[in-house]
């Protein structure tokens, strides 16, 4: 008897807990506060569960994960054809964790990643192909480290490096081809340093900057 009440007491919860965590409300219920915090129309209580968007011939175009009035979890969106469309991680109301964005053919665009609402980590963006636009490196917020461009046809286009944000060390620019078209030295966004510039893949001309001024071209 007392082991079927333990049962009994053990399905209760799980019930009520999966009560609980498919709670859904419509998003014309949602309130936000001054302070950014959600609350469903009617309630005191900050919201948790789901509030889910439909357009007006009830499709879902969005959906809302949120905990204890704030954005926690994954916060997705939908195409007409209900295909995904974006989907996004939340920490406590900020974006954390990856976050991603898809063409309606579902190719995927884009993918960043984000620490307390900051994108930290490597971001990338594709072509409708899916082929590789660009690659760049975050650190809470500031670009830093390498940053690469691509063709669509996925050959190389420019190689740059970044320090705080600004541009810092040397950019390449390629042809299609593969052929460098020029080669410049930036220091804290300006161009410092030997400036050299391409035809057809053989050196043209060089200038001396720094300071973003020119100094001399030969």
């Amino acid at each position: 008897m007392k082991k079927s009440l333990i049962t009994l007491f053990l399905i209760t919860s799980v019930l009520a807990f999966s009560e609980i965590s498919v709670k859904k409300v419509p998003y014309e219920s949602m309130i936000k506060s001054d302070d950014g915090i959600i609350f469903v129309e009617g309630d005191s209580v900050p919201y948790t569960g789901i509030i889910e968007k439909k357009s007006d011939d009830g499709r879902v175009e969005a959906t809302f994960s949120i905990k204890d009035g704030k954005l926690e979890g994954i916060e997705r969106n939908y195409f007409p054809n209900g295909k995904l469309k974006s989907e996004m991680s939340y920490k406590n109301g900020k974006l954390d964790g990856v976050s991603k964005v898809f063409s309606e053919e579902g190719v995927l665009l884009a993918e960043a990643y984000f620490t307390d609402g900051e994108p930290n980590g490597v971001s990338k963006e594709f072509y409708p192909n899916g082929k590789l636009k660009s690659e760049q490196n975050f650190s809470m917020g500031a670009l830093n480290g390498p940053a690469k461009y691509f063709f669509e046809s996925g050959k190389i286009y420019i190689i740059s490096n970044y320090k705080n944000d600004t541009l810092d060390g040397k950019l390449t620019e390629y042809q299609e081809d593969g052929k460098v078209l020029q080669e410049l030295l930036y220091e804290a966004n300006q161009l410092s340093g030997l400036i050299k510039l391409y035809r057809d893949g053989h050196l043209e001309f060089e200038t001396q900057y720094a300071n973003n001024e020119k100094k001399w071209s030969i």
